[in-house]
């Protein structure tokens, strides 16, 4: 018929089996008339279900989609952006919910910390905890460390924040061993109850890294200065302050181990990124121009590095 969609001429699966079909040697399974044939072949030619094929839901499906391709993509787009739509609203509720946790589990633990010094550590100053006796800061601090497990009702992440902090105060006065003992104990708890990236995470590597340089043990420094840039960068981007402070911790310990050509190179790049993104004025950016300045002299130019370390 003229009103018929132009359809290009193929043996396609349909009219194939609407030829096998009139052929049929089975009166019972062949077209009744040939009115039956043709109206086969209307269907055919109107992207319709024919009668010679099993009508299966899929060809049923099949069929409507090429008679109505245009609306079920229309269909679908608004399907899909109504999908996307509430993936990511979800997504956000999720991410509300999960950063108020985040902050009534830190508020918890820093109440818990709180606690733990003042009834661990300075309650032991007052004089009517002892009155035959002066205890000193030192004394009540190293008390305080002893109760740290004692202390059942302890939150672990609290423990954590508490080990920090006496990981840094025996990492200042010298006490190396004792503040090893502290900061692995609260990487463990941080790495085990914490998903990365998480800046709780990196200021505990930060300050393993600064005890073990002070240990002479360079390469697992660098390593954990490293894991410090990565999950800062992750966190804040790779021009950030605080990872750049990483970064150039990292740069210091490599530049330490390479041949001065290439150490030049590295801290020179360090220099240029610190001056634009932390300032020509912060310690981190002197350090490292210090650290060119002996690089310079090293190698044979006075000049540079009496301008640099005038500029230091």
């Amino acid at each position: 018929p003229v009103d018929s969609p132009v359809r290009p001429v193929t043996f396609a699966h349909e009219l194939d089996l609407i030829v096998l079909k009139a052929l049929e040697k089975d009166r019972d399974r062949r077209y009744a008339t040939a009115n039956g044939l043709s109206a086969d072949l209307l269907r055919y030619l109107n992207y319709e279900p024919v009668t010679a094929v099993a009508p299966t839901l899929a060809y049923q499906l099949a069929m409507f989609y090429r008679r109505r391709r245009g609306l079920v993509l229309t269909a679908f787009g608004f399907v899909f952006l109504l999908l996307a739509a509430s993936l990511v609203s979800v997504g956000l509720t999720l991410r509300a919910r999960r950063a108020e946790a985040l902050a009534k589990s830190e508020a918890a633990t820093a109440q818990s910390v709180t606690e733990f010094f003042w009834k661990a550590v300075f309650k032991q100053l007052t004089p009517w905890e002892h009155t035959n006796r002066v205890v000193s800061l030192r004394d009540a601090f190293e008390l305080g460390e002893r109760q740290i497990e004692t202390r059942t009702t302890l939150e672990p992440l609290a423990e954590a924040s508490i080990r920090l902090v006496y990981g840094r105060a025996y990492l200042g006065i010298g006490e190396l061993a004792r503040a090893d003992t502290n900061l692995l104990r609260a990487l463990e708890i941080r790495r085990t109850r914490i998903r990365l990236p998480d800046e709780r995470v990196a200021e505990v590597l930060y300050q393993l890294g600064t005890l073990r340089q002070f240990q002479n043990r360079l390469t697992e420094a660098e390593a954990h200065n490293e894991e410090v840039r990565s999950i800062r960068a992750r966190i804040f981007g790779a021009d950030h302050r605080d990872t750049l402070t990483a970064a150039a911790k990292v740069a210091s310990l490599r530049a330490a181990r390479l041949p001065p050509a290439e150490a030049e190179i590295l801290l020179q790049e360090t220099v240029e990124r610190l001056r634009r993104f932390v300032g020509a004025d912060s310690s981190i950016t002197l350090g490292m121009m210090n650290q060119l300045g002996m690089v310079w002299l090293e190698q044979g130019h006075p000049d540079q590095a009496y301008d640099l370390f005038q500029e230091t």
